[in-house]
Order: structure tokens, then sequence, then C-alpha cells
């Protein structure tokens, strides 16, 4: 990936590490940069901070500006981000750029708490039994249930975007794709294996339960070790969930709001729902029952994550002192109608405001 431009004038406490060739201009309290990965929007580096116990996460946005789209996703990421408050939810440490100025601004970075491994890592090198499976869906859920409390969707909950500590504590991570409930939820978002059918489809206009499906793809999959919908293209991801949990019904389709893929999905083989009990071997009973209800076609009747909550299988661990409510997300700014510049003003000020009552330098 190309290197940012660099900045006309650096302030005096920072300083440049090169990574892979592209440059990182951070403050000199950040020390040890390491490379652990990058998305479509970012790369991420690992790293310590001067005032903090442990390692923090390096998040630098490398298209925060490119566009008028992307400038509005960098000021809604940001501001979700300093919205969040929960123990199962990414916490944002800091917020920097080493631009002076609006004219010069392209840079930004967000810090966040380390996680040495992800859920991915964890199926993979771990394995995980029953009660482990448990105890991290019901923390996931606890995460999401705060964030749906807020009037937000993540829309890209998988695996890779699930931080795990060495205590198996949760953390739910990237909130590039996530953005508040309105009337037009519509649009192509989350990885394919994790996506809902409704999102995959643009069918009906999605709620918040396109989450719940997502989560019950990360729990199968906790359960069996592997992807629970795993398919090769588009078409081929539709197909495999409904050889799973069947055809939609007639009242389904009625809910549909496109007559082309009304049309399109008659002239599929017509398929059965799958016995779940035959299909996940050596599952807990109540594993296989929530599972059953959060994998509905029909997204009135799959479970919210508040139903979900209280299914029995997470009987042990519920805990009404978990459900914890945040404040609803002022959203006005999706319908602002800015140019590029004024959606950079608006970032600035954010960073601005974040930097003058929490600095990284601080000990917090």
């Amino acid at each position: 990936m190309a290197a940012s431009s660099v900045p006309r004038e650096l302030p005096t406490n920072y300083k440049l590490t090169e990574i892979y060739h592209t440059k990182w201009y951070c403050p000199d309290y950040y020390d040890c940069l390491s490379y652990v990965g990058n998305g479509a929007y970012s790369q991420v580096c690992s790293a310590t901070c001067e005032g903090i116990e442990g390692k923090v996460a390096i998040k630098k946005l490398t298209r925060a500006f490119f566009a008028v789209d992307e400038s509005k996703r960098t000021y809604r990421e940001l501001r979700l981000l300093k919205h969040m408050k929960h123990k199962n939810v990414v916490d944002l440490v800091d917020v920097f750029t080493p631009d002076l100025t609006k004219i010069d601004f392209t840079d930004l970075y967000f810090v966040s708490t380390y996680y040495p491994k992800d859920l991915k890592h964890v199926i993979l090198n771990e394995g995980l039994d029953t009660a482990r499976v448990r105890s991290m869906v019901y923390q996931i859920l606890c995460g999401v249930q705060y964030i749906h409390s807020a009037g937000v969707i993540h829309r890209d909950l998988k695996p890779r975007n699930i931080g795990v500590t060495e205590n198996d504590c949760i953390k739910i991570l990237d909130f590039g794709l996530a953005r508040s409930i309105s009337n037009e939820m519509t649009g192509y978002v989350q990885t394919r294996w994790y996506r809902a059918p409704e999102v995959i489809l643009n069918w009906m206009k999605y709620n918040q339960t396109a989450d719940v499906w997502s989560i019950a793809c990360i729990m199968g999959e906790m359960l069996t070790g592997k992807p629970l919908i795993a398919g090769k293209s588009f078409t081929d991801q539709i197909l495999k969930i409904f050889n799973l949990v069947g055809s939609p019904d007639s009242n389904t389709l009625k809910k549909f709001t496109c007559s082309d893929i009304v049309e399109c999905l008659k002239s599929f083989d017509k398929c059965e729902r799958q016995d779940f009990n035959k299909y996940f071997k050596n599952v807990d009973p109540q594993a296989i029952d929530l599972l059953d209800k959060m994998l509905q076609l029909d997204v009135d009747v799959r479970l919210n994550v508040e139903n979900a909550l209280k299914h029995e299988f997470l009987k042990v661990n519920y805990d009404p002192k978990d459900q914890i409510r945040a404040e609803m997300f002022e959203n006005v700014f999706e319908d602002m109608d800015l140019n590029l510049n004024e959606w950079k003003s608006l970032v600035l000020q954010e960073v601005q405001n974040f930097k003058s009552s929490r600095k990284c330098d601080s000990g917090k």
C-alpha cells in the first residue's frame, strides 16, 4: 500500500516509523510499533504507550478523506467510538493526527486496547467447549445489546472483529461499517459468510436482527470449528443459506420489497429446513435451540438480542446487571449534505475535543 503524503509540518513531539512502505507519524509516547494487519480502509499496528499498561492497537485510516462518502464514514466511526463505553465493546483510548491545519489534514489514527488474539484465532487454534462457547456468546450478545440500545447496528460482526483477552473477555471491534438505524437501512454490508440473507438480497429494509444472524453464524462456527455458511459467491451464499434454513415461505415472500427478487427466488429449487438436532452433532440441545431461533429468514420471527440473552442456553450466565443501556446515538449529521472540507472540519473538531480532555500520556 502506498505511503501517505508527508505532512507539511509536524508537531515537535511526533516521530516517523516506516512499516512495509507505509509512513506512521505518531506522538513520541508511542513506541515499538509492530504491524498487525490491514483492511479495506485501514492498517493496524500494535505499540506500547507511556502511561498505559500493556499494548495498544493503533489504527491508521488509509482513506479517511478520499472522497465525501469516506469523509462522512470517518466522522461517523469516530463519533461512534467516542460514544461507546461498555466492557464488551472496543474502547477509544486516543485519537490523533500529525497534521496541524485542515488544509494539511490527511492522516488520522485511532488508538484502542490491543488484543493479542481474535475469536477466529481461538476457533482455529484452541477449540471451544460448551462452557466457553456459552460465556463468549453471552458476552457478544451483551456488547451488541448495548450497541443496539444506542440505536446502532454494527453490520460487520465476524470472528475477526471480536477481540479475546487471555481471560476470555470479549471485545467487539471495528465500527467502520456501523451506523444508526434509519428507514433507508439497505445496502451491501457485512462479510459474506456472516451476512444476513435480507442484507445479501436487499429484499427488505433490514433492522438490528441482521446482527443477530451474524452472531448465530459466529456461534455455529464456534461449535463446529468451521464457518457455518461459507458461500463461494453471492449466489452460492444464498443457496447455502436456503439449504440450511429452508426456502422462504409465502408469508416471508410477502415482505419482500423487490418483485424481481421474489421471481428469482421462485425459480430456485425448494429447500426444506435442516433438522438442526441432526445437523449439529454432539452439540448441547439448548445451544441448538438458540441457533435455530436466531437463524430465521423472517426478521419478525428471528430473536432479537434481548430475547436471545434470556434463552435457556445462557441462563447460567445471565445477570440483569450486565444489561447496560447506552444513551441514544445522535445521528443528525446523517442528513447533512456537506462537502469534503466541511466533513474534515467536523472530524478535526472531534479530534481536538477528544485530546483536550483525554491524553494518552496522562496515565489513563
